[in-house]
């Protein structure tokens, strides 16, 4: 359960969805830098850095199956009739 945990290892980023594992201090250094990109960049230009949990967690789609159909799709032998 350590390694679910902590940002820095590859399990954490796999299970996160993330592209890559991130160390805290890299993320305090990201949030910092964004915060002075935001206060010297003009109004409604300021684009954040990228993180690696931008991407993940998005639907890649939407499925139109209820959750019994979708049930029975997956665990078709039991509902063998």
């Amino acid at each position: 359960m350590q390694l679910l945990s902590d940002p820095r290892s590859r399990l954490h980023a796999a299970v996160a969805g993330w592209e890559h594992p991130i160390e805290r201090t890299a993320m305090y250094q990201l949030d910092m830098l964004d915060l002075l990109l935001m206060r010297w960049s003009d109004k409604g230009k300021f684009k954040p850095v990228p993180r690696p949990w931008d991407k993940a967690n998005k639907p890649k789609s939407k499925s139109t199956l209820t959750a019994a159909e979708a049930h029975r799709k997956l665990r078709p032998h039991l509902y063998k009739n």
